[in-house]
């Protein structure tokens, strides 16, 4: 049974005479049926394996420890013998064969450290190149020019811009709501009429352009802006900041009708249909115009 670490006495009895409720943590061995009981809150319990010699010996495991009880000549007690030898060769061999497993997953995992060592060198020289072809791609990239700019269009021989101005008494018309003539009803006559003041070149984008010295209007003048129908051409008024705007179409009010216009009045010059872009003169003033 191994050496004997302490003793305690505890009480033995039979089976049959066994209390039915030993006091809680009380030992109570049966000798006819070699069984040891302790007391619980619940009753009795069972709490050895039947190894021995009945009535004389006993060994059990309890709690991870394992106890001996041999029984010593007639008295109404016992020693309990508690040998733990076997429990610390058992804990040893436990430790050896865990320090026996780690040294194995440790071997392994270096295994696959090497392994994956290998790989990350791997890859850092793979992003290195990488790294290196970037950097020669980012050198020698062609410079994006951007979108591409349309061409400008091409004019035919017999196409221009007209601009400038139409002053009131070349018109015909009257003062009046009335007797004012509207954009739509401007005619080649009065844009040829001797006292138009009237520049006309081949069809092209302007930069800003004044339609007419401030000095040279008056209030009622009819500022003129022709492009050909048929072109990409499109006419805005600078806004005195330098921002484009569009003309003004009812610039004297709902009344007058049509005092503006925006590219939605037709004018047929030379047998060439010409859209119409300007504005009627409230007082004089110098109209910068931009083609684009």
């Amino acid at each position: 049974m191994g050496t004997i670490n302490s003793k305690m006495l505890i009480k033995r009895t039979t089976k049959a005479k066994l209390p039915k409720k030993l006091p809680i943590g009380e030992l109570c061995y049966c000798t006819d049926v070699n069984e040891l009981y302790i007391g619980d809150e619940e009753g009795n319990i069972l709490i050895n394996d039947n190894i021995g010699e009945r009535g004389k010996s006993l060994e059990f495991i309890w709690k991870g420890t394992k106890l001996g009880i041999r029984v010593e000549g007639e008295p109404k007690f016992k020693f309990v013998e508690l040998s733990v030898q076997n429990v610390v060769n058992d804990k040893v061999d436990s430790i050896i064969l865990s320090i026996n497993n780690m040294t194995s997953d440790i071997r392994n995992i270096k295994n696959k450290a090497a392994v994956t060592d290998q790989r990350i060198t791997d890859m850092s020289t793979e992003i290195a190149d990488l790294k290196k072809k970037l950097k020669d791609l980012e050198e020698n990239r062609p410079v994006d020019p951007g979108p591409d700019e349309p061409d400008p269009p091409t004019p035919s021989d017999n196409e221009y811009i007209y601009y400038g101005i139409i002053p009131f008494a070349a018109t015909g018309g009257s003062y009046g709501a009335e007797g004012h003539k509207k954009y739509t009803e401007l005619t080649e006559n009065m844009l040829k009429d001797s006292r138009s003041r009237i520049t006309k070149i081949k069809a092209q984008t302007l930069g800003k352009t004044s339609l007419g010295k401030e000095s040279t209007t008056s209030f009622a003048d009819y500022t003129i802006v022709l492009v050909p129908e048929d072109s990409d051409y499109v006419v805005t008024m600078d806004n005195g900041l330098g921002g484009k705007v569009q003309f003004n179409e009812e610039i004297c009010g709902p009344e007058f009708g049509q005092m503006g216009a925006n590219g939605n009045a037709i004018m047929v010059v030379d047998k060439v249909r010409y859209r119409v872009y300007g504005v009627y003169l409230l007082f004089p003033s110098e109209i910068f115009i931009y083609v684009d």
